[in-house]
């Protein structure tokens, strides 16, 4: 059948029949995707075969395909391909409108596709070039409206989507007033579109979207009680359109982000303000998210999306609960979100993005059991995170995925430092160390900062542990450290005497040394006189089943601290501070020695 014959039905009914196809199956297979998307372009290219090669109604067709079908790349996670082909269509629709500049639909098509372009550069991190693709889109949208007496709701609210997205790239690249007159913009605008009809909904919703936007800017320039005002409005908008329709998974998602948002706020604020109030507000605005949110999961049929937006809000509520010092709530809301993100790895392909999220999750939860001395636990979630680190950098070596899979090596240290296996500390932080040196740090990255500062870390890290191992085996080089560094000097110590009691002092003493541990603090020459007679105190078990070797050491830790002590003992309180340290079991050791004695009898 020639091509002319054929044309108008692909053109009019199975054309625009195939792209509501890729919509449905964009949410179900992949694979389906890609032949659908790959039946469409063909068709497409017979159309484009057809005379004449300039027809308009053709042209943007083309156009209009490979939007829809660059709409269902990006889904489907493949963002060259959804580049390539809104170039494409930006390509023919620059063509259209350059060949009827008077054409207010050639016009519109060319801000739409312009728009999409810059979505994906945004979303990719290309910042410059989202921004400049923005400022185009606006460009055209604003000679639309112009040339309007009276300008419609449509050519208003293309235009007030415009300067959001401008404000919001110019927010990330960091050009806050601009950001700031772009959204004011785009609010008037969204003002006058609500006030024609005070009834409409969707209107209402992009008023609320407009105002959050612009509270994340005065969030980001440090105006925290102007960026609450804006939030609270929001939340009286999206209150409204969610009890006018409590069944509605759209307008309980927006209630949960504006509740999300003023939790946030409240959050910066006990930062800021060290106020303890306005950490628990904060807690319950999360949880009142996270309410919200459980309830679009069920009603959504548990949707990706919806699982995601559940698993964040969690964490914000975990986030909160470590400001107020709450750790085992903090402890429970890292876990259920641990869990979501599992069961989002688990009954889907597993996406990059989820595989990270798990990661992000993993450390969280590994980070809080180091804070609880969970170290066993801490090690295993770090171990899970590793194992997906790994898992993406066989897929894709790239410099994210070698930045997360250091960054886990890095944490996986933490953790043996913590169990005091310096050695397996030292290991996985020189594997870290070894990838953060490979990632660039010519600013080529946005996050060259970030690697940057992981790499000094982890450096002063390995440092700490080479320390350490030496600690263990040198005395002599504790005793010259702290001449120089006594609060490090006391750290080595209280890992020497640990590590000696583990081996050599029965159970109950070695509860009473973790006690004193708890306690001290290395500040001065008291708490590491203590450490030293502790050091004492664990070498070999009792003075009279010692062999000579341990003798020799003991006496080195009891010597060190009566030399200490004599420094103590020259202030004025001195001889009372000795009285009381010597009825401590801390200084057991120490107590039959008739150096230590001589120094308690002593005069000032």
């Amino acid at each position: 059948m020639p091509a002319t014959m054929i044309s108008a039905p692909l053109r009019t009914i199975v054309l625009p029949s195939l792209h509501r196809s890729v919509r449905f199956e964009g949410n179900q297979n992949v694979a389906t995707i890609g032949a659908v998307v790959g039946l469409v372009l063909a068709i497409a290219s017979t159309l484009m075969a057809d005379p004449p090669a300039k027809d308009v109604a053709k042209l943007r067709e083309l156009s209009v395909s490979y939007t829809n079908l660059a709409d269902e790349r990006w889904q489907a996670g493949d963002a060259a391909e959804a580049r390539s082909l809104l170039e494409q269509a930006v390509r023919i629709d620059t063509e259209l409108w350059q060949a009827a500049p008077e054409s207010e639909l050639a016009q519109r098509d060319l801000s739409i596709s312009t728009e999409r372009l810059g979505d994906v550069l945004r979303q990719i991190n290309e910042l410059p070039g989202a921004r400049k693709l923005y400022e185009q889109s606006r460009d055209l949208r604003q000679r639309l409206v112009n040339r309007q007496p009276k300008p419609d709701r449509q050519s208003q609210r293309d235009l007030s989507i415009s300067l959001e997205r401008l404000g919001v790239v110019r927010r990330q690249i960091g050009d806050l007033p601009a950001a700031e007159a772009d959204l004011q913009a785009a609010l008037r605008l969204r003002k006058q579109i609500l006030n024609v009809d005070q009834t409409n909904a969707s209107a209402k919703r992009e008023l609320s979207v407009t105002i959050v936007l612009l509270g994340d800017v005065q969030m980001q320039s440090g105006k925290l009680d102007a960026a609450r005002s804006l939030y609270e409005q929001a939340l009286r908008l999206d209150r409204e359109l969610w009890e006018a329709s409590r069944t509605d998974s759209t307008a309980a998602r927006d209630l949960s982000i504006s509740y999300e948002k003023l939790g946030d706020v409240n959050l910066r604020l006990a930062e800021t303000t060290n106020r303890r109030e306005h950490a628990a507000k904060a807690r319950e605005y999360f949880q009142q998210s996270v309410k919200l949110r459980d309830a679009v999961v069920a009603a959504s049929g548990k949707s990706t999306a919806a699982r995601q937006d559940l698993a964040l809000a969690l964490n914000r509520v975990g986030e909160a609960s470590l400001k107020l010092e709450d750790l085992a709530a903090a402890r429970q809301a890292f876990e259920l979100a641990l869990l979501v993100r599992e069961e989002l790895v688990k009954s889907h392909p597993p996406s990059r993005m989820a595989q990270r999220d798990l990661i992000r999750s993993h450390e969280k939860l590994g980070r809080l059991c180091l804070q609880l001395e969970f170290t066993d636990r801490a090690r295993e979630n770090f171990q899970q995170a590793l194992k997906l680190a790994e898992s993406i950098r066989k897929e894709s070596d790239d410099i994210e995925s070698q930045a997360d899979w250091a960054g886990v090596a890095g944490y996986l240290g933490t953790a043996e430092m913590q169990a005091e296996d310096f050695a397996a500390a030292a290991r996985w932080v020189e594997q870290g160390i070894a990838v953060l040196e490979r990632l660039p740090t010519d600013g080529s990255s946005p996050s060259t900062f970030r690697y940057r500062d992981w790499l000094a870390r982890q450096r002063e890290q390995l440092a700490r542990c080479r320390q350490a191992e030496r600690g263990l085996r040198e005395l002599d080089f504790v005793a010259t450290t702290a001449a120089t560094d006594p609060k490090r000097a006391a750290e080595l110590l209280r890992i020497r005497a640990r590590d000696q009691s583990r081996r050599m002092v029965p159970a109950d003493s070695a509860v009473s040394l973790r006690q004193a541990m708890d306690r001290v603090r290395a500040t001065d020459q008291i708490p590491f006189a203590r450490w030293l007679a502790l050091a004492a105190n664990a070498v070999g078990g009792p003075p009279e089943k010692l062999n000579p070797p341990d003798v020799i050491e003991r006496r080195k830790y009891v010597e060190l601290t009566i030399e200490l002590l004599r420094e103590v003992r020259k202030s004025p309180e001195g001889k009372d501070a000795l009285q009381r340290l010597a009825n401590e079991a801390d200084f057991a050791a120490l107590r039959s020695d008739p150096g230590f004695q001589n120094l308690l009898k002593a005069s000032p």
